[in-house]
């Protein structure tokens, strides 16, 4: 069996593409589409950057930063701490006053707020460029 024996039918996938990119656009009514599969694109790669940042720190972040406004705090200016559990070193204790306790996370774990963004205005840019340029020339 040769290559030139195999012949290879695409007409079921050409099928299943035009079915599957039926509702691929939404339309405003000024004439500008935004392309779906784009910006699910973009959701799933938030997504895996959030499980990234995750698997980063081991699912454990235990960071607590008690504020006061005060130097020499009372008791009523102590913060509750959220991750009191008995018989752990400062989590073990129920109140907390004012300072900074656990592993304080890094420029990976602050960046979450920020790479989304990015990723979407990115696709913005690339929804426009591909499928809207000439909408507004």
């Amino acid at each position: 069996m040769t290559s030139e024996d195999i012949k290879f039918d695409r007409r079921p996938f050409v099928a299943y593409y035009k079915k599957a990119s039926q509702k691929r656009f939404i339309k405003a009514k000024q004439g500008y589409s935004f392309d779906r599969w784009l910006f699910q694109a973009t959701m799933w790669m938030c997504f895996a950057y959030l499980w990234f940042v995750a698997q980063s720190y081991q699912y454990d972040i235990d960071f607590y930063k008690c504020e006061s406004g005060n130097i020499y705090y009372t008791t009523s200016e102590m913060c509750k701490n959220p991750f009191y559990k008995p018989g752990q070193a400062w989590k073990g204790q129920e109140y907390l006053p004012p300072g900074e306790y656990g592993t304080k996370p890094g420029k990976l774990f602050w960046s979450v707020q920020y790479v989304p963004l990015i990723l979407f205005g990115i696709a913005g840019l690339l929804n426009h460029f591909f499928h809207n340029r000439k909408v507004t020339r």
